[in-house]
């Protein structure tokens, strides 16, 4: 799910850079499910959700959560909120199941 890649020139090639902005995702990934677990959100939270969850998954490429985050943002009516829950949580998982592999070197 992430271009590691890509993640490592957005952290300079620094692995504890990484690391600091893998948990501030996993972070903001949990916030974004509990969001979405909460029957009382509106379409408005919803759409400024994927506008935030949008830009951090494009830099650390996350690229399909982003595809989608993307389609929510630009076509809010017609949005699949289940689809998105769907990917949050995958996401969420692959970022900690990095967070947790040993590190060479």
């Amino acid at each position: 799910m992430f271009d590691l890649e890509q993640m490592d020139r957005q952290t300079l090639n620094d692995p504890a850079l990484r690391d600091e902005v893998l948990r501030l995702f996993v972070d903001q990934l949990g916030q974004a499910l509990e969001i979405l677990r909460d029957p009382m959100k509106g379409k408005d939270e919803l759409q400024s959700l994927a506008h935030q969850i949008l830009g951090t998954a494009r830099a650390l490429g996350a690229r399909p959560l982003a595809e989608v985050a993307h389609g929510i943002e630009q076509e809010m009516p017609n949005a699949d909120p289940a689809k998105f829950q769907q990917l949050l949580s995958i996401t969420r998982a692959e970022a900690m199941a990095l967070l947790e592999r040993p590190r060479s070197g």
